[in-house]
């Protein structure tokens, strides 16, 4: 199941962790946003390869322009966010989160952090993912709503090969 989960106690998301370095995204970090997001995807049910048209779709369009910054812990990629800020009514702004990964809870608690600095211009935050995804339950008493849900399924036609080529989490 995918969902548009959109928080409007955003005042309550708050994180400081900058214990990790965050900076902008460039063209020489796409390979390593590519890998990680592959990385971090044998971790979760559901998430499927991406390709070239998909990642082009994630990282830009014209009627939104988009931001990636990448998390960064010595020198290696450990996490990315790609967002953009809309305006909303009443003059504010809507944060929102097209694409994040991560493959660390401190990684994740940079972005969050970077999410949580977008409090004091926006209203509310915008998430589309799986309402399962553990790594929302790092905000201790932050609460969001489910706006939109698709169920959608797969269908395999050769099991034995997607089994043996999807790859999996360290504990499976």
């Amino acid at each position: 199941s995918l969902a548009v989960i959109v928080s409007d106690r955003f005042a309550e998301f708050v994180f400081r962790d900058r214990s990790l370095g965050l900076r902008r995204a460039t063209a020489a970090d796409l390979r390593a946003i590519r890998r990680l997001h592959a990385a971090w995807a044998t971790r979760k049910p559901g998430v499927l390869e991406r390709g070239e048209w998909w990642w082009k779709r994630v990282l830009s369009r014209e009627d939104e322009p988009r931001e990636a910054h990448v998390v960064v812990n010595r020198g290696r990629v450990e996490g990315y966010i790609v967002g953009m800020l809309e305006s909303s009514a009443g003059g504010r702004l809507d944060f929102h989160v097209r694409d994040m990964a991560a493959l660390s809870a401190p990684a994740w608690r940079r972005i969050f952090t970077f999410v949580s600095d977008q409090r004091s211009l926006c209203d509310f935050f915008h998430f589309t993912g799986a309402p399962s995804d553990l790594s929302l339950f790092l905000a201790a008493e932050w609460r969001a709503e489910v706006k939109k849900s698709k169920r959608w399924m797969l269908r395999v036609l050769d099991v034995k090969r997607a089994l043996e080529a999807r790859g999996y989490a360290p504990a499976v």
